[in-house]
């Protein structure tokens, strides 16, 4: 019994998302567990050598094809014959092949069977939602629609989507802890989905969601919008949210509903209600960036937005 308890295990990544490796990251000391390869993307742009320097193994696949039966990713993880493989923040349906393999999870943000599908986090700090579940589901042929292992609940509360993501890291290295504790002992079981909710299954964000429109927006929707686009991944495809004045383009990095304290000492830009040319817009971003004016857009519900962040770019 002790000799089976010590024994390692591999388990093979796959990802291409800052966050899920830094979930590995806090993987890497459990004695009975190893890493046995990372699955990534030909255009991962997240800086590998750490994992290499270990002696954990790297490939690059085209997730479209190399993991489908007979391709290089999935005869690389059959070979291994590992006892789990995570696919956190992985964006591709998972071919059967390799989901007959061995126990095959991810990491999805949402109260499921709500909340499935594509850009889960921006989709639901879009949709005014204050918390959720950082879930261990098992991959089916089904978008997130497999059993729940574990799951911990997190807020989404903050000014961007980096600090959710935080969150989930933090979540995803404990209930993968626990995961892999549960899998070496054999006591872990997922439960089904509760099949009494009606499931709602996001598309993932484009990058014309992230405009902003004071006309039909609340600024409590707009604010929502900034923040669910503010996530700084390399590999991440969401977009800035942004709106257009003029001839110009403000793509907007932070916002808030509360006037910042420097707009009772400068001035306070109206950005929708200013007849904007030449430099004078590049000149009202630099005061606000350095706290010297704030500027606000006022939404349908007549509620300011203050743009506390913000850059200028001609259209």
């Amino acid at each position: 019994m002790i000799e089976a308890s010590l024994a390692c295990n591999g388990f093979v990544w796959c990802t291409y998302r800052d966050w899920s490796f830094r979930i590995l990251d806090g993987l890497l000391d459990l004695p009975r567990w190893r890493c046995s390869l990372i699955v990534t993307t030909l255009d991962c742009r997240f800086d590998l050598a750490r994992f290499e320097e270990r002696g954990i193994p790297v490939i690059r696949i085209d997730p479209r094809h190399d993991l489908k039966e007979g391709g290089h990713g999935h005869k690389t993880i059959a070979d291994l014959k590992p006892k789990a493989v995570f696919h956190y923040g992985w964006s591709w349906l998972v071919p059967q092949p390799v989901l007959d393999l061995c126990p095959n999870v991810t990491l999805h943000p949402g109260k499921l069977p709500k909340d499935r599908g594509g850009s889960p986090i921006q989709n639901q700090i879009r949709n005014g939602e204050t918390w959720t579940y950082a879930n261990i589901i098992k991959l089916v042929p089904g978008l997130d629609e497999g059993p729940v292992y574990l799951r911990e609940r997190l807020s989404l509360e903050g000014d961007d989507a980096d600090t959710v993501w935080w969150r989930m890291t933090a979540a995803g290295a404990m209930l993968t802890r626990q995961f892999l504790a549960g899998i070496a002992l054999g006591t872990l079981q997922p439960a089904p989905q509760d099949e009494t909710v009606e499931p709602k299954v996001y598309k993932r964000v484009r990058p014309d969601a992230a405009f902003l429109s004071p006309e039909t927006q609340t600024a409590r929707a707009m604010y929502d919008i900034v923040r669910a686009h503010n996530e700084t991944d390399a590999n991440t495809y969401v977009v800035k949210a942004w709106i257009d004045i003029g001839q110009y383009r403000l793509v907007i990095d932070r916002a808030g509903i509360c006037a910042p304290l420097l707009a009772f000492s400068g001035r306070s830009w109206n950005l929708r209600a200013e007849a904007w040319c030449e430099d004078r817009l590049f000149d009202v971003a630099f005061r606000v960036n350095n706290g010297k004016d704030s500027a606000f857009i006022a939404g349908c519900d007549g509620i300011p937005l203050f743009l506390t962040r913000f850059y200028v770019v001609c259209r």
